[in-house]
């Protein structure tokens, strides 16, 4: 059954019809829910979309297809979830001709319909289906209503100077890998980048002149980041980076190449030359243990600190 500190509760009108099935020997214990009724009648133009509602605060919808949605807690999932409960490849959910079906890839703990054990079945039209502390249902919608909607939470996670993720964005992909590192016992690096003396390129130059240089350190810290890197404007001048696999040696050559790539843009604004240097602090886990966000981030922001307090344009941890 779900647990009494979910924040939902599971309105049924008439339950469904179950038949217990003979499940495969290494799964005596689970039960395969009976076939759902025929949903066609539920789309029309609509398509099928797994919609997360539990935590309530994660709202992503994933299209369902014919050849499914991998979920895990791993980053080559297709809806990857930060929850040590879940299996890097937990369970699959696919259109078929019987409507929505999931398959359990042989997960540690197991995945739920409607609080019960399953192996392999059709999720009933109002099913909820549970991995981890992760509850979702299936919702049929327009796929231009999805569009829409993608288009407004890309919005609302994008930081709208430097067209790059903003920290709320940085906070949710930050939950993913640190949960993987965890897991796994990989080292995890964050970076803190502030841009030195940037109070008086304000006030020599305007706010105008400040924008512009936010925009080009973020440009120039965009280019040498990797895909599997998370970068985000953190406010006012300040960056945040994190570096998945990336120990404290690695870390260090990394920002000390961001600090001469910086220095060397050679920023003109109205024709007038801007200086760029930046100072930034690191804080490795494994190097330096934590286990929440917060206190990483807080770490790093005190190392970037120290780099100021030794002069400015450096790295310091």
């Amino acid at each position: 059954m779900y647990n009494n500190e979910l924040e939902f509760s599971i309105h049924k009108s008439e339950p469904m019809p179950r038949q217990r099935l003979s499940p495969p020997a290494s799964s005596e214990d689970r039960t395969v829910i009976a076939r759902a009724p025929d949903v066609t009648m539920l789309m029309g133009d609509n398509q099928p979309y797994l919609h997360i509602i539990h935590p309530r605060e994660n709202k992503d919808r994933y299209a369902i297809t014919a050849d499914g949605l991998v979920i895990g807690r791993g980053s080559d999932a297709d809806v990857t979830l930060p929850d040590a409960q879940i299996s890097r490849r937990h369970c699959r959910v696919r259109r078929s001709k019987d409507g929505i079906y999931v398959e359990d890839l042989g997960s540690t703990n197991g995945t739920q319909v409607d609080g019960e054990s399953i192996d392999h079945c059709v999720l009933p039209p109002s099913g909820r289906l549970r991995v981890g502390s992760f509850v979702m249902r299936v919702e049929y919608r327009a796929p231009v209503e999805i569009k829409e909607e993608r288009q407004l939470i890309e919005a609302a996670h994008t930081d709208e100077l430097t067209g790059i993720p903003n920290r709320r964005q940085f906070y949710r992909a930050a939950s993913t890998l640190l949960a993987e590192s965890l897991t796994a016992n990989r080292p995890l690096s964050f970076v803190m980048i502030d841009i030195d003396h940037f109070k008086s390129v304000n006030d020599r130059f305007g706010h105008a002149a400040g924008d512009y240089v936010i925009q080009q350190v973020a440009n120039a810290l965009r280019a040498q980041i990797r895909t599997s890197d998370q970068l985000a404007r953190f406010g006012g001048e300040e960056f945040i980076m994190l570096l998945p696999d990336t120990s404290r040696d690695d870390a260090f050559i990394f920002c000390d190449r961001l600090c001469e790539q910086i220095s060397s843009l050679g920023l003109r604004y109205e024709q007038r030359r801007i200086p760029s240097q930046v100072s930034i602090g690191i804080v490795t886990r494994n190097a330096a243990e934590f286990n929440s966000i917060d206190e990483a981030i807080s770490a790093a922001d005190e190392a970037m600190y120290r780099a100021k307090r030794q002069g400015r344009n450096r790295v310091s941890e």
